[in-house]
């Protein structure tokens, strides 16, 4: 499809030309800003693009002003096989700039920015958590390819997290997952279909949603991959078990062959014969056959409790304590952060992986802090129960584009 395009002809065997058994080498761009430096190696004829926009950050809500602080929406996803030569020098590439993080306020999150691959794959932000109300879904961002590309697949993000049910208490919920390869992003702890109350909830990951279960628990797991085709399951480490702080261990809602999972947060190796020697030297080539499993929770405990992290693929554990800090564990390579959620101290949201949502945080007295989203990754948002300001939500992850070839395709 490129005849013409930026001056170069159409690479050779053009009309059988077929995607290598497995992408070897990686070139990441997961920083805002635009780039015009990549020019293709030798012996490369073409190029798997992936672009995700930005994901918007966290609201920063007061349950004394009768605010309810949702997570940012997960940025959308855009991928498509360009054919190139030798030399050429790529289009503009573009990383959108996630939303700022709202920091001791009390106010809605700001969208995430779009990225692009010049004019022929595009995904758009997702928006900023609201503090107005709980029970209406985000604008998670969408992905745009142009026709004629091999493999193109586009997906949305996910939601921060929400409730449809009017009569629940939703507040300090995790963002928004990216969207990926393994479909929409995971919606950030509820996923709109409970009517309890849930608070400090996981961030959504690649496909999984946060953890939650029907009993109201705080400080819920990360998602990971999804795993079942219920929108509502918990994800590679976001439980779907009741208890309070614990629901981030291993992954929930079902094992399934999507994912190897293993407990306490362990990596298991990805390389398998059915990934075509796939190397880990670079955590990108992951992206293609993630399967780790969940943090492990944290204690539910009157002393500091801490989530563990996740493995590839693995939402990092939900964290709770009645009277001390509380650490929701970091996401792994497309996982959430867990949740965290206590009473008088300082409570932290896990920050997301590489396309995870970040975790929320509510506590009754003290400073929360949301999770950041990890890259296309709504932030998590940020709740306490009183009137003071000292309010923090976590920002947006900046968008990404990366970059796969195999040298001799």
């Amino acid at each position: 499809m490129n005849k013409g395009m930026y001056g170069f002809g159409l690479p050779p065997n053009y009309a059988t030309r077929v995607a290598p058994a497995a992408w070897t080498n990686c070139r990441p761009y997961v920083i805002a800003g635009t780039y015009n430096d990549f020019v293709v190696p030798a012996n490369v004829y073409q190029i798997m693009v992936c672009v995700w926009g930005a994901g918007g950050s966290g609201g920063a809500g007061s349950s004394y002003s009768g605010q309810y602080a949702r997570g940012g929406d997960g940025g959308g996803y855009a991928q498509g096989i360009i054919d190139v030569v030798p030399g050429q020098v790529l289009p503009t590439i573009t990383v959108g700039a996630g939303g700022a993080a709202r920091v001791s306020t009390q106010s809605s999150g700001a969208s995430g920015g779009t990225s692009s691959f010049g004019t022929l794959l595009t995904s758009t932000g997702g928006g900023g958590g609201s503090i107005t109300n709980s029970t209406s879904p985000g604008s998670p961002g969408t992905g745009t390819a142009s026709g004629g590309l091999r493999q193109a697949y586009t997906a949305t993000g996910g939601y921060g997290g929400y409730s449809s049910s009017s009569g629940s208490d939703i507040r300090g919920t995790g963002g928004g997952g990216a969207g990926s390869i393994y479909g929409n992003g995971g919606n950030g702890g509820p996923a709109g279909s409970t009517s309890t109350s849930q608070n400090g909830t996981g961030g959504g990951g690649f496909g999984g949603s946060g953890g939650f279960g029907p009993q109201g628990p705080s400080g819920s797991g990360g998602g990971g991959l999804k795993n079942g085709s219920a929108s509502s399951a918990g994800g590679g480490g976001g439980s779907a078990s009741d208890g309070n702080g614990r629901n981030g261990g291993g992954p929930g809602g079902g094992v399934t062959t999507n994912f190897v999972g293993t407990s306490g947060g362990q990596s298991v190796p990805v390389a398998t014969s059915t990934q075509g020697g796939l190397s880990l030297a670079s955590p990108y080539l992951a992206y293609w056959a993630l399967c780790g499993g969940g943090g492990g929770g944290g204690p539910s405990t009157s002393f500091d409790s801490n989530g563990g992290s996740g493995g590839f693929g693995g939402g990092g554990g939900g964290a709770q304590s009645s009277s001390n800090f509380a650490f929701g564990g970091p996401g792994g390579f497309g996982g959430g952060g867990g949740g965290a959620n206590t009473s008088n101290a300082q409570t932290f949201g896990g920050p997301g992986g590489f396309g995870g949502g970040g975790g929320g945080a509510q506590v009754s007295s003290s400073t929360p802090f949301g999770g950041p989203g990890g890259n296309g990754g709504g932030g998590g948002a940020g709740q306490r129960s009183d009137s003071s300001a000292s309010i923090n939500s976590g920002k947006g992850g900046d968008g990404a584009v990366l970059l796969y070839w195999t040298e001799g395709y």
